[in-house]
């Protein structure tokens, strides 16, 4: 028998979202999720997801899980830290690591997983972090578990980021600071202005972070916003999602080895 506060509260909640128009019903796919796909004995044609290129259903990679999963099973078995890393992860991620032009990969469950792991393990409460106020949710997330002091600025406005940086760097506070943007930004769809964001971060020593997971597989000859601006070289974390454009799932941080 559940708690009745619990009950209350979730009733109480879910009318609340009821009643402005946000409660969410989900619809369940009836097979694969491609262009056309079927809800409740429906054809539909799909404009609502993030298999770009429609690779989900590629026979390519059906095969090729298929096979994976022949040889390795249908799990790690145990986390990676303990004896879960196998071959077939690190050739995924030395594959990625020359996908990205970058030294290293490691590949994690999701993206969001990603930026709350990423952030944190570099951030600390000694820190700032400059965030775009549109960042992703997941980069909030991580920006928070951090603990370093978050200080936004403006969507895509380079003057109140240099302003924010110089402010930031002049107070002395800080041990790191830290510029985060997405690549492509989820809602809008406009494109980061990377070169910009890498001249003041080299002028004020900033620590250079792109989550291109929505711009990875599309910009860049698929390899993302960065490699669109030719900036390989030049950003210190690149944040990657396989659940997107490559249609299959998990995460990745590229960058340093």
């Amino acid at each position: 028998m559940s708690s009745q506060a619990l009950d209350q509260f979730l009733s109480s909640n879910i009318e609340d979202l009821k009643s402005k128009g946000l409660y969410n019903v989900i619809d369940t796919l009836q097979g694969a999720n491609g262009p056309v796909i079927r809800i409740d004995g429906k054809s539909l044609i799909n404009l609502s997801s993030n298999n770009y290129l429609g690779l989900a259903t590629d026979y390519r990679l059906i095969d090729a899980s298929v096979k994976a999963s022949q040889t390795y099973g249908a799990g790690a078995g145990a986390v990676r830290t303990i004896n879960g890393t196998m071959d077939l992860h690190i050739e995924l991620e030395e594959k990625l690591a020359r996908f990205k032009k970058t030294e290293a990969v490691i590949v994690y469950q999701s993206g969001f997983n990603c930026n709350m792991a990423a952030i944190s393990a570099v951030m600390d409460q000694h820190d700032a972090i400059l965030s775009d106020e549109l960042n992703h949710a997941s980069i909030i997330d991580g920006c928070r578990l951090s603990r370093a002091k978050v200080i936004r600025f403006k969507h895509s406005d380079m003057n109140d980021l240099r302003q924010q940086a110089k402010d930031a760097k002049e107070s002395g506070q800080y041990h790191k600071i830290m510029v985060i943007t997405d690549g492509v930004f989820s809602m809008d769809g406009d494109i980061a202005k990377l070169p910009e964001i890498v001249k003041i971060a080299e002028e004020f020593d900033l620590i250079t972070y792109v989550d291109d997971a929505h711009g990875s597989g599309v910009l860049g000859a698929g390899a993302g916003t960065v490699k669109h601006f030719g900036l390989s070289d030049r950003i210190d974390f690149q944040i990657g999602t396989l659940s997107k454009a490559i249609g299959v799932v998990g995460g990745y941080v590229a960058g340093k080895k």
